[in-house]
């Protein structure tokens, strides 16, 4: 009923996909599950012909917006991108600065296992990520904070591109 962005697509071992975005729809249509607050997390797994096996929508009562999905080596999900949103819906950690990167793994089902932030005390937006040959991940973006949170360096200007790695649980 509302917007509905998909951002990212994964096949799947069994061939279906995993369609990963941000949805501001509440159930309704083929979304069988209601957000959290402004835009959510949202995640549709299908199977190789294209029937919805699940859906699910992550977030609190700000934005939460993915923007990649990585394969874990268990058969999980770990989705990637930011969030404006302090703790409550399915977010278990309050925000930084305005915006974080955002990290958090799901297991084949859609049930969260873990969720963290990353950034500073402003705008930091998450935009690639991918996996690492020791079970974590790298998590890439941009930045304009100059300070706190996780980010251990101070900026270099208005804005700044950040790499960070995290190991198998996000930290």
């Amino acid at each position: 009923t509302s917007t509905d962005d998909l951002t990212d697509i994964l096949q799947t071992s069994d061939e279906g996909f995993l369609l990963v975005g941000q949805s501001f729809s509440g159930a309704d249509g083929r979304k069988t599950v209601d957000g959290h607050g402004s835009f959510d997390g949202y995640v549709v797994r299908i199977d190789k012909d294209g029937n919805q096996l699940w859906d699910a929508a992550y977030g609190g009562s700000a934005a939460d917006i993915f923007q990649k999905v990585v394969p874990a080596s268990d058969g999980g999900f770990v989705l990637a991108g930011y969030t404006r949103s302090d703790m409550g819906g399915t977010r278990t950690t309050d925000a930084f600065g305005t915006a974080d990167f955002g990290v958090g793994k799901i297991d084949a089902a859609g049930n969260q296992l873990w969720e963290k932030n990353h950034g500073g005390n402003g705008e930091d937006i998450l935009e690639v990520a991918t996996s690492t040959g020791d079970g974590g991940y790298l998590l890439g973006g941009w930045s304009s904070s100059n300070s706190g949170g996780t980010w251990t360096a101070a900026d270099r200007g208005s804005f700044d591109y950040w790499v960070i790695r995290v190991d198998v649980a996000g930290d």
